[in-house]
């Protein structure tokens, strides 16, 4: 009886010990799992958060690749109209240089409103468009006096008509630049600091 008591015991130890170590495998077990549960998590919630803004930035960038369509068109509209001979056309452009600052290169609200999510290489390229516009405008207005003013002679005109060639030349090369370094930043958005491409 003795050795059955013993045997008893020993099983009951036994017992308690296969259940300590089950225990303190389950909670392993269960730490791993919350563990790994917690890590899936965070990398949905990363990857949501990239497509997210990856959206946001495809958004803005459109809206400002859209507006700068629009502002080169209205430099084009503006070199066809310092050529004009048409007073109606020629009046349109004299009001358009007028409002340039003020209207012009106003961003519309549709812009304005995802400003915040280009990048400081992009801001910097379309300030530097928008002084690329101060001889543009200048020397168109001298043109477009010109017209009005005969005493200016065709040897003022014609320099600078050459300085608004210039200075549209300009002016694409400047919006050619904000397009390539959109693309680049939507093609890379998990950049943290984007590089300019100047």
């Amino acid at each position: 009886m003795a050795a059955m008591a013993g045997m008893l015991a020993g099983g009951a130890m036994t017992f308690r010990y296969a259940i300590r170590a089950g225990q303190a495998s389950g909670e392993r077990s269960l730490q791993a799992q919350l563990l790994s549960a917690e890590q899936g998590l965070k990398m949905r919630l990363e990857a949501e958060a990239r497509r997210r803004m990856q959206e946001k930035l495809e958004e803005s960038y459109g809206k400002l690749m859209g507006w700068f369509f629009e502002l080169d068109m209205v430099v084009d509209s503006v070199w066809i109209g310092i050529h004009s001979t048409d007073q109606e056309i020629i009046e349109e452009t004299r009001m358009t240089l007028h409002k340039w600052p003020w209207v012009t290169l106003k961003p519309p609200q549709y812009v304005a409103s995802t400003q915040q999510y280009w990048s400081v290489a992009v801001r910097d390229l379309i300030e530097k468009f928008y002084g690329d516009t101060v001889d543009f405008v200048k020397f168109a207005q001298i043109v477009i006096r010109s017209v009005d003013d005969a005493k200016d002679g065709d040897d003022v005109k014609d320099q600078a008509m050459e300085k608004v060639w210039e200075g549209r030349g300009k002016l694409r090369e400047s919006i050619a630049k904000i397009r390539e370094q959109a693309g680049v930043e939507l093609m890379h958005p998990e950049r943290d600091l984007w590089q300019s491409i100047r």
